[in-house]
Formats: C-alpha cells, structure tokens, sequence
C-alpha cells in the first residue's frame, strides 16, 4: 500500500505547486486584475489538498526507506527538509499574505515583491519534487531488476539494501561520468577537420599536377624550337660550306 500511496502523493502535490505556480503567472501577465484577484483568493484553497500530499509523501518515503540513507534514498531524503521549510515558511505565508491583499485590492509594491518571492519558491520547490520523483522511478526500476535477478538464482549480495544504495550510487556517477566524457569527446571535430584537411590536400595536388603539367608542356615547347633552331643553323651552315666550295672551283 505504502509503495502506491508514496508516487500518487508525490505526483498530487507536483501537480498542485505547478498548477498555483502557471495559474499566478499566466494571471498575472495576461488576464485581467479581477481575474488576479481570483486566483490570489484561491490559492490558500488548495492547501488542503498540497499540505497533505506532502504529508504522505514524506512518511511514505521515510517508510519505504527503512532506515537506509546512502545513495540515492539519502538524496532525495537529504531534500524533503528543504522542500518542506519552503513550503512552511515561504509559500504558505506568501499566498495567504497576497490573497489578503489582492482581496483588498492593494497592488502594491509589497504586493509584487511577495508575488516574486512565491514565484522563486514555487519554481524551487517543482524542481525539487521534480527531481525526487525521478529518483523515485530510478530506485523502483532497480528494486525490479533486483527481484528478476534474485528470482533466477542470482548472488546472494542482491539481497542486501546497503549494497543496492552503494550500487546505485555507483551507477548514477558512472552515467554522469561516462556523459562528460562523451561531451568532451573530439571525434566529431576531428572527422570534420580531417575531411577539410583531405579536401584542402586533394586540391592542392590538383593544383600542384596543373603547374606540374604547364611546365612540362613549357619545357617540351622550348626543347621543339631549340631542336628547329639547330636544324636551321645545320642547313645554314651546309648551305654556306657548298657555296665556298662551288667558289673555288670556279676560282680554279
């Protein structure tokens, strides 16, 4: 009975703080001023479904604790005190100080500076039921893989609490761990920066074999003309040998 009361009261009073916490809000900068006062008027209303649910879920999870405090039961046990100081002392006294005064219509600074502290103070507590409530659903899938592990004959160390909270434990830091590594990893700049790297080198190849290929035909063009030109100067010196030759015959 203890494991449904604890997640429907935990569910109740996250439901209830965020339904005031929207409901102020969305008033506030969209409705009008008698719809402000309505709201403000109705809230306190509602304690007398959010300060039981709170009630039964803190009973219920000290009972489902069973005296444990490691791990993450200790977590979300270290977090009730701070969740119930802040309902208690801040957003209790909050909302029936800003239904006082929005039923007498004094929207003053008092007014709005209350309203600021309510807001901070609803939004604190959501985020902290909230991540209560994760855990809850964290520790109950443990508790299942516990039981199909014990059901098909597995060690004997399953069947201690201490070593289920330090297990726990163990596992959430090793996510966290394993999840800034995989933050930190640079494989994916190192692929985009290797491609670049790759296409940069492929085209300075392909610029390097068209110089290469410019020159070479530079090269050729100049050995054709310097083979033209000695077989010019060949025939011209043939020419001239024949003509000194056909001279001296004539002479003689």
């Amino acid at each position: 009975m203890i494991k449904i009361i604890h997640p429907v009261a935990g569910t109740i009073a996250i439901l209830t703080i965020a339904t005031f916490w929207l409901s102020t809000a969305l008033s506030e900068l969209f409705a009008s001023r008698s719809v402000v006062i309505e709201v403000k008027t109705t809230i306190p209303w509602g304690f007398l479904i959010l300060v039981p649910a709170l009630i039964a879920a803190g009973a219920s999870g000290l009972a489902l604790a069973n005296g444990r405090r490691a791990g993450l039961i200790g977590a979300k046990i270290k977090r009730m005190p701070f969740i119930a100081g802040n309902g208690i002392l801040i957003l209790i006294p909050s909302a029936l100080f800003l239904a006082f005064k929005a039923e007498a219509a004094e929207f003053d600074g008092w007014f709005y500076a209350v309203q600021l502290l309510e807001l901070v103070a609803g939004a604190t507590n959501i985020t902290l039921l909230g991540l209560n409530f994760c855990r809850s659903l964290s520790v109950q899938s443990h508790q299942r893989q516990q039981r199909r592990h014990a059901e098909t004959g597995g060690h004997q160390e399953y069947e201690s609490p201490h070593w289920f909270d330090q297990h726990t434990e163990r596992e959430w830091r090793q996510r966290l761990a394993d999840a800034g590594r995989g933050a930190d990893q640079p494989e994916p700049v190192g692929v985009i920066l290797g491609s670049e790297d790759r296409e940069g080198q492929r085209a300075a190849r392909d610029r390097q074999n068209a110089v290469a290929d410019a020159m070479q035909q530079g090269e050729d063009s100049r050995s054709a003309a310097a083979k033209d030109a000695n077989h010019a100067g060949s025939d011209r010196t043939g020419n001239a040998g024949h003509s000194r030759r056909d001279d001296r015959m004539k002479t003689v």
